[in-house]
């Protein structure tokens, strides 16, 4: 039985508006990414800043009466996850970050969450608990968001993105996500996961690890560390040229003139 993810018959306990003001920063903000898929990079980056130990990204899909069905696309952290006022301060705040004077942070302007609303999601729904609070979130498609307390403990922050559309879709969504997951997190201090839990060709869900050691593949390697800076080098002829930041990508391309 499939489950409406936009019902909150008789649970909000508070909602948002989003006016056309907000809408428009919005659209300003993901229209910055050359693919929406590049959200699950900013989602990845937000779980690492939260203190997370893994990362666990995973996909569904589950049957509607028609052709169409709802694809599920999950980003599971176990970091320290948000409170109320973090939720109404940061989350669903424009431009407000608790990071933005931690340098030891990565994301600095509380984009990364906005960049979901790149994928015209039909909802998004947040699970989230810290300092003995457990809350839900649900934003709408209009960005309307509403959310509840939960009665139910929960560690770190779940966000599930609801989209529509068939298994062509779910499986192109699928092969770009694994895509774009190692393409920017292949290199990370902490473990990131994917899997694809109903795989189209009918075949068993698989758990791949996304992250790779930090080496090239060449001659005559050589690796330096100093002071929470670590280079490899290598001879190649066809060299490529990467720079990170906690082993997220940064910049990468095979031309060295692009790089800079």
């Amino acid at each position: 039985m499939a489950e409406d993810p936009t019902d909150t018959t008789d649970a909000q306990t508070s909602t948002g508006d989003a006016g056309d003001t907000d809408n428009a920063v919005v659209d300003n903000l993901v229209t910055q990414f050359s693919s929406p898929l590049h959200c699950f990079r900013e989602l990845v980056q937000n779980s690492i800043d939260a203190g997370s130990p893994t990362v666990d990204v995973w996909t569904e899909y589950i049957e509607g009466d028609g052709h169409e069905g709802t694809i599920a696309l999950h980003v599971d952290d176990y970091g320290e996850g948000m409170d109320e006022a973090i939720i109404d301060d940061d989350l669903t705040r424009l431009f407000a970050s608790s990071k933005e004077q931690d340098l030891t942070k990565i994301g600095q302007f509380g984009i990364g969450f906005v960049s979901t609303f790149a994928l015209d999601p039909e909802a998004i729904l947040i699970e989230t608990g810290r300092s003995g609070e457990y809350w839900e979130g649900l934003f709408h498609e209009d960005r309307s968001f509403t959310k509840k307390k939960l009665d139910v403990p929960v560690e770190g922050t779940q966000i599930t993105i609801f989209l529509s559309g068939d298994v062509h879709r779910y499986n192109d969504l699928v092969e770009g996500i694994e895509k774009t997951l190692h393409h920017w997190c292949s290199h990370s201090d902490t473990e990131v996961t994917f899997e694809d839990r109903t795989p189209v060709d009918g075949s068993s869900p698989e758990r791949i690890r996304i992250n790779d050691p930090f080496e090239l593949e060449g001659e005559c390697q050589t690796t330096i560390s100093h002071e929470g800076t670590k280079i490899v080098a290598a001879y190649s002829e066809n060299p490529i040229y990467g720079f990170y930041n906690r082993g997220l990508t940064l910049a990468r391309t095979k031309t060295g003139d692009e790089v800079l």
